[in-house]
């Protein structure tokens, strides 16, 4: 008599991964401001043979803007010239020179500043002040007798230019094997 013989064997494995690309962002701030100069073209033309008066802007840009965590890696100078209106009428001495900035921050950095378009907006004394003392420490012979700050943007700027992407994998492998057999005795 023959009983039947059954094994049965099953295999299962599941594989799962999850990869995440973060976007990267920062903020820039780009604003002007005009400075009343006694030779406004002396001093463009001075800005556009001398590296110390860029230097100067940005160390008092910085200097103004330190308690939000402004450093002078973060200052650039966009533009420095005579505005319109003192270009066609050369025979003024004293006038405005137009200067733009902008000031770039991380992030977290920026967040944590508490900087506004308002907040700079009421730097303009400060900033002079401090445009005074830095072109007097580099030897540059300049006479500010005033400074009026334009309202400034501020945008966000993304450093990959890629979204938050999350991706996951699963796999799922199952095998089944069955084995019968079956024996006979015969008499």
């Amino acid at each position: 008599c023959g009983l039947p013989e059954s094994t049965t064997t099953t295999t299962s494995s599941t594989t799962s991964s999850t990869t995440t690309t973060t976007q990267d962002y920062y903020y820039v701030v780009s604003g002007s401001f005009a400075m009343t100069l006694d030779d406004p073209a002396a001093f463009v033309s001075e800005y556009q043979t001398n590296s110390d008066v860029a230097d100067a802007l940005i160390d008092a840009l910085a200097a103004t803007f330190a308690s939000y965590g402004v450093t002078e890696s973060a200052v650039s100078i966009s533009d420095v010239g005579m505005s319109r209106r003192l270009q066609m009428r050369l025979r003024r001495l004293s006038g405005n020179v137009d200067v733009g900035y902008q000031l770039t921050m991380d992030a977290a950095s920026f967040e944590a500043s508490g900087l506004t378009a308002d907040g700079i907006m009421s730097m303009g004394d400060t900033l002079l002040s401090e445009l005074t003392t830095a072109f007097a420490s580099l030897d540059i012979s300049v006479t500010l007798t005033g400074l009026q700050m334009s309202l400034p943007t501020i945008s966000v700027q993304s450093t990959s230019g890629t979204s938050t992407v999350t991706t996951t994998s699963t796999t799922t492998t199952s095998s089944t094997t069955t084995t019968s057999s079956t024996t006979t005795t015969s008499s």
